[in-house]
């Protein structure tokens, strides 16, 4: 097929072989200059037809980036940037953005064989709009910090087979392909690191389009697979955490935990029974073998500090040296402690053993409440509680009425765990997110939080489940101090989903339950602020 028209790029389909491209390339460039087709038309052209090549890791030869860089040199249009962004409508506000993205995914592919940095000092030196300046000018940092990529030693053969084994996850993940936003592996983007590879993904629909007109997805990196393809497991989007670093370790059955040696001294009895909050008997109940208090506790990605640090901060202040540091261990297993058939069953009258939340009437819990806005860097302190405030007697159970950090809920525990119940004028919400630990068997457990929504109606009632969250329940094990107690929690990890099934970015709520005395520590954190409870006394009835 040739090429005679811009048109006719349309007609082509993705996977074309490099030798090919080149020379549909060479035809649109010669259409370009026939008839003067404008740097604008020609860019998005050129970007257009460069993503249909096959993904084999081959690069365009100097012999059609030299004539593109040639023809952009020739043609390049600065003055769409006049008066942006003030003085462009929407839609033209996004055409720019577009152009911009489509140029800068030209020159860094033709940069591959052809030296763009002379003609971006160009325009840099001719630019008369700062937004042009500025993100020219940061391109250009990032052309000249480019460093050669690290060539892996994988062979087609398990390049496919990594390839296959990722679509089957995410085919499986969005129902068999079926779903529209169904997505699919890149594999030129494939990299192997010591006990993993990580490939990058977009929508199937996407594959073979400029990756500057793809969909955007936020909140999600790159997918990590396993060596062995039993594991995986998508990188988060925020730029501190090593993601390779945690997902190996996952995939060692290791994780992450904080941990501190004091030094006992007989001396600083008195100073550490004021600091542990404790009496003399259980601070020596505290020291081992080697003379240590030792605290430690889980870490998550999320977590700078360990929860007792002000101890260690109280400790250090009064001369007593000690340090946090974080570990690596190997994650805990525990054996079920009801038996199969209770969990099996679906007979949400029966209790396990242990509450999560311990309910009867006049039940008290009171929190430590502080919201801290990251814009202002400033931190509203006030007191809430938590109180069950009623029951309801019905024929298959008791549900408990409670006020929870400002909601109303009905409550009561099955052979599961905790169901709220929420009551509205059109309706009534069915509320799962805390699992009871004793129901699983392994550690770290992944499920889902879930919300059935009864809605009332003239004719009838219509149900609709829907996922809210994704939740990660760890056995903490190890002490938590929260204001001078101590505490052996679960935690809880939960990040909503939106209606596609894709966790929202930024958003993430932390519970620690300690069985039998309920929720000591509560953190929601959200792209604006950070919202912490902290248990500072319950009374039971």
């Amino acid at each position: 097929m040739n090429l005679n028209s811009i048109e006719d790029i349309k007609k082509l389909k993705g996977g074309i072989g490099i030798d090919t491209l080149e020379q549909y390339i060479h035809q649109l460039l010669q259409l370009c200059i026939d008839y003067t087709i404008s740097w604008e038309e020609g860019i998005e052209a050129l970007s257009d037809i460069i993503a249909l090549k096959k993904h084999d890791n081959s690069i365009l030869s100097e012999k059609v980036t030299a004539p593109i860089l040639n023809w952009i040199t020739k043609t390049y249009n600065s003055s769409i940037y006049e008066g942006f962004p003030e003085s462009k409508d929407k839609e033209e506000h996004e055409r720019v953005l577009l152009l911009l993205r489509v140029t800068k995914d030209v020159l860094f592919k033709v940069h591959h064989t052809t030296d763009t940095i002379p003609f971006l000092h160009t325009v840099l030196q001719n630019s008369s709009n700062p937004f042009e300046t500025r993100e020219i000018q940061y391109f250009l940092d990032y052309i000249k910090n480019l460093k050669p990529e690290h060539k892996h030693n994988l062979d087609d053969e398990l390049l496919d087979k990594i390839l296959t084994e990722v679509d089957l996850f995410f085919d499986t993940e969005y129902k068999n392909g079926e779903n529209p936003y169904a997505v699919c592996g890149l594999r030129e983007t494939i990299k192997e690191h010591k006990l993993c590879y990580s490939i990058s993904w977009c929508q199937k629909k996407d594959k073979y389009i400029s990756p500057a007109k793809r969909s955007g997805w936020v909140g999600v990196g790159p997918l990590m697979i396993s060596k062995n393809f039993d594991l995986f497991q998508r990188m988060g989007s925020a730029i501190g955490p090593d993601w390779i670093y945690l997902f190996e370790l996952d995939i060692q059955n290791l994780e992450e935990y904080f941990y501190v040696e004091v030094p006992y001294q007989k001396q600083n009895t008195a100073l550490l029974k004021s600091v542990l909050q404790c009496t003399e008997e259980e601070l020596l109940d505290k020291i081992d073998d080697n003379e240590n208090i030792i605290f430690s506790e889980s870490k998550a990605w999320i977590d700078n500090y360990a929860s007792f640090q002000s101890i260690v901060d109280k400790l250090n202040a009064e001369g007593i040296s000690c340090k946090v540091q974080i570990k690596t261990r190997e994650k805990i297993k525990v054996e079920k402690v009801i038996n199969e058939d209770n969990i099996e069953t679906e007979d949400d009258t029966e209790e396990v053993h242990e509450n999560l939340i311990p309910l009867a009437v006049n039940n008290e819990w009171i929190y430590k409440q502080s919201i801290y806005n990251k814009k202002s860097e400033k931190a509203k302190i006030a007191t809430i509680a938590n109180t069950v405030t009623d029951t309801l007697d019905l024929s298959e159970h008791t549900q408990y009425v409670i006020t929870e950090f400002g909601e109303k809920y009905d409550i009561f525990h099955n052979n599961k765990g905790i169901i709220r119940f929420k009551w509205s004028q059109i309706g009534i919400e069915r509320l799962f997110s805390l699992q009871h630990p004793y129901t699983i068997d392994k550690f770290p457990f992944k499920y889902q939080a879930t919300t059935l929504k009864h809605i009332f109606s003239t004719e009838d009632i219509s149900d609709t489940e829907i996922i809210t969250h994704n939740v990660i329940l760890y056995k903490d094990d190890e002490l938590l101090v929260i204001h001078n107690k101590t505490y052996t929690c679960y935690r809880y990890v939960l990040k909503p989903v939106d209606e596609k099934g894709v966790e929202i970015i930024n958003n993430t709520t932390t519970i620690y339950i300690a069985l039998d005395i309920g929720i000591v520590k509560k953190t929601i954190e959200t792209p604006n602020e950070i919202i912490n409870y902290e248990l500072i006394d319950q009374n039971f009835n």
